[in-house]
């Protein structure tokens, strides 16, 4: 068949239909995953910038994939947005046509038609030939492409578009988390310049003015975790166990940038021991005005914070370690839809506890959480409202990545640890991450994975924390019948639409006239539930969830008996915090605050006088104040960075 009339009917049969509504395969959006009957296997990306400041873009992608269902009647979705696309050709047979699915709609996209003679099994490339000037997303403008510092970068998330995965601003694409593919790129820069991108990198020196920068991502993506960032950067190399670190960094930051990162090696070692290797080719951080973001084996971090870690002489470096612990969730392990984000930032921010214990031993990582429960509870839950954690709204005050699903997140999945216990809760968690590695998963799967392994039904655990909205809130009355023995009466008062709680773990502490104290801990199976504690030393205070075994994301409403100091009525801010913090609460006048380290060593003690404390004294650091109205005491963690 000659070469015209071979163009003439792939043009025919991409020409036939050019309604949407006849096209069979749907596509997924942000919180919607439909399967497709095909399989990308690989962007494979031409581009070049003949400037940065322009934000400029000139480029070709070559989409590989599989036709894995019947292709008849089918289409593949293309997402590009502010960019003119030059054509489109398949199995470069010429051009072919192209259509805007949704014009109207934040979340338009183009498809193409599958060709007529196209059947299952067949492999194939759609190359998208572009231009134009790249974008970011309006309002919030975060995720997508910008130009700042002199670094030209892509973030690859919006917390406030429709469409939450922002690659589409750069690069031509099926830009939803569900279809994962390797990656390949040439990128093209004046000289002077390095690009930082996913995988393994192979430099092309020029004698025309520019460079190539040539990276390759053998193992498969989410688009949202694709990345570049081009400029005058300084290159800093290092390894771990053999595996490369680099740390791409603005060349006045570079002392900054071995600082603030100077710890990657020790994380990676705590996120080894807990869940697993680390799962791609090399650890990478570059510095951008913006982020901080999880790209693929190149984090993004933000220059400004940097600087700002460096000047406080803060090494716990939280971000950092949040942004490492996502390579294994949130990267290998991803979700089919942003519904279920809360599986990549609750698993990072405690993946931030499980950090915080590997430099201070289980009670750092209880204040950590304790810390974590209080910021969701006075902080978050206030300014966002009360919702769950999977499918959770994303209008104002919430967004794309409100504050809830990390540390609410992270609060349930501690709580799953107690529940489990370290064995077996850190071994599903592991089994989680091999069952489903460079693939998606939703939170049913991680509910099975826990309960397969485990032996448990985790139902009620899932149906409370996860899919429903709140958290108990609790009175309680403790009646004293004898120096060692006590009856205390809990009852839940939370609003009628959070629920009833069932298996709440509670746990006491009784001290004594010594200083010491006996912990017994119990579980509330019902709305109203009486407790007796007997054979104890003779006390003269009871704490409640102030234990050294486990925190449970509760609020007591009022003690009374023993204790009359509101507990959870008392909190701080801002937290972590520089040189003040304010105390907020109730009964506080007169009371004792006493600053302990890690270690339990007095620092300071003052009589509160007024609301605001000067902590400029104190070293960067996690510490624990403790406030005492001389009738109970309650113990609070406190996060200092500058």
């Amino acid at each position: 068949m000659g070469t015209f009339c071979r163009i003439s009917i792939i043009i025919f049969f991409f020409l036939y239909v050019i309604d949407i509504h006849a096209i069979e395969n749907k596509i997924s959006t942000a919180t919607e995953y439909f399967p497709q009957p095909y399989d990308i296997l690989l962007y494979d990306a031409d581009i070049k910038f003949s400037d940065l400041e322009s934000v400029e873009i000139t480029a070709v992608n070559h989409i590989h994939l599989t036709w894995t269902e019947n292709p008849r009647n089918k289409a593949v979705f293309i997402h590009l947005r502010d960019l003119t696309i030059d054509s489109v050709k398949y199995n470069d047979e010429g051009s072919v046509y192209f259509v805007n699915g949704r014009p109207e709609d934040d979340d338009f996209f183009y498809y193409v038609q599958a060709p007529y003679e196209a059947k299952t099994g067949d492999t194939a490339i759609l190359s998208v030939y572009y231009h134009g000037k790249m974008t970011d997303e309006a309002d919030f403008h975060w995720g997508g492409v910008r130009y700042q510092e002199g670094i030209l970068y892509a973030l690859g998330v919006g917390f406030s578009n429709g469409y939450v995965s922002t690659t589409r601003h750069w690069l031509p694409c099926y830009d939803v988390p569900s279809d994962k593919a390797r990656f390949h790129a040439k990128f093209n820069v004046p000289v002077g310049n390095k690009v930082a991108s996913n995988g393994v990198v192979n430099v092309i020196n020029f004698d025309n003015g520019t460079d190539t920068y040539e990276w390759t991502h053998d193992y498969p993506t989410a688009t949202y975790l694709l990345t570049f960032a081009a400029g005058p950067y300084a290159l800093i190399e290092d390894d771990y166990n053999g595996l490369p670190i680099e740390l791409y960094s603005l060349p006045d930051d570079t002392t900054a940038s071995k600082f603030v990162y100077s710890h990657v090696k020790d994380m990676a070692a705590a996120y080894e021991e807990r869940f697993g290797p680390y799962p791609f080719e090399k650890i990478g951080y570059c510095n951008t005005a913006r982020g901080a973001m999880e790209h693929q084996t190149m984090i993004s971090f933000s220059s400004n914070y940097l600087r700002y870690l460096y000047s406080s002489n803060d090494d716990m470096n939280m971000t950092v370690a949040h942004e490492l612990s996502h390579q294994w969730f949130g990267d290998m392990v991803s979700p089919y839809d942003f519904r279920d984000t809360w599986l990549n930032e609750g698993f990072a921010v405690f993946s931030e506890a499980i950090w915080a214990e590997a430099q201070w031993g289980y009670t750092g990582y209880l204040n950590y959480v304790e810390k974590t429960m209080n910021e969701y509870l006075y902080t978050n839950a206030v300014d966002e409202h009360v919702f769950p954690l999977y499918d959770f709204p994303r209008e104002e005050p919430s967004s794309n990545y409100p504050y809830t699903i990390y540390h609410k997140g992270a609060s349930v999945l501690a709580m799953l640890r107690y529940e489990l216990g370290d064995s077996l809760f850190f071994g599903a968690v592991r089994k989680y991450l091999n069952d489903f590695a460079y693939g998606n998963v939703t939170t049913k799967g991680l509910q099975t994975t826990m309960e397969n392994f485990s032996g448990k039904d985790l139902s009620t655990f899932f149906d409370q924390w996860v899919y429903g909205r709140g958290w108990p809130v609790l009175t309680f009355e403790l009646i004293k019948e004898s120096e060692s023995k006590v009856r205390i009466k809990a009852k839940q008062v939370q609003p009628k639409s959070y629920g009833a709680y069932l298996g709440i773990p509670l746990e006491f502490g009784f001290k004594n006239n010594m200083g010491r104290t006996e912990y017994r801990i119990v579980r509330m199976n019902e709305v109203q539930q009486e407790f007796t504690f007997d054979s104890l030393a003779k006390f003269i205070n009871v704490t409640i969830n102030q234990g050294p075994t486990l925190r449970t994301l509760m609020k007591t409403e009022s003690i009374s008996g023993i204790q009359d100091l509101k507990k959870n009525n008392i909190f701080l801010y801002p937290n972590p915090a520089a040189d003040v913090i304010n105390i907020g609460g109730e009964n506080l006048s007169g009371a004792r605050l006493t600053i302990f380290d890690i270690q339990g060593y007095m620092l300071m003690e003052t009589i509160m006088e007024n609301s605001r404390l000067d902590v400029s004294g104190l070293s960067p650091g996690l510490y624990n104040i403790v406030i005492d109205n001389y009738k109970c005491a309650r113990r609070m963690p406190l996060v200092i960075i500058r």
